[in-house]
């Protein structure tokens, strides 16, 4: 589980967030965990599938893109799916339309997964 917490940290030390060490010991799996700090917010859960132990972590910040990754205990990194923000340009109105609702449906099944995560990044999406 060493290489779940050198990967987490690598990735987010330069912005000053670094894995409790205490939360990777207890490795609770029915909690989610959250880190703010200078316009980032962190979401983490521990889980277990297949009897491997990750990390799944979701951030946001105003100014990026939003990431959702996995990382397994042998330090392995699986990229999840995030909320998507776009812009559509088309000159069929028909064809934009039709991209506008793809988008909206593969952003309502994210938030669905991430509800279920424990993951609210934003309030509006709870019904």
């Amino acid at each position: 589980m060493d290489l779940m917490k050198e990967c987490f940290d690598r990735n987010f030390k330069r912005r000053g967030f670094y894995l409790p060490q205490a939360d990777l010991d207890l490795f609770d799996t029915t909690r989610v965990y959250r880190l703010n700090a200078n316009g980032w917010a962190i979401w983490y859960r521990f889980g277990c599938e297949d009897d491997k132990r990750y990390l799944d972590y979701y951030v946001c910040h105003r100014m990026t893109n939003d990431h959702h990754v996995r990382i397994w205990e042998d330090g392995e990194c699986e990229s999840l799916p995030t909320v998507g923000e776009y812009i559509i340009f088309a000159d069929d109105p028909e064809e934009m339309a039709k991209e506008e609702e793809m988008n909206v449906q593969e952003n309502q099944r994210v938030i669905k997964m991430l509800l279920t995560k424990g993951f609210v990044i934003d309030e509006d999406w709870i019904d």
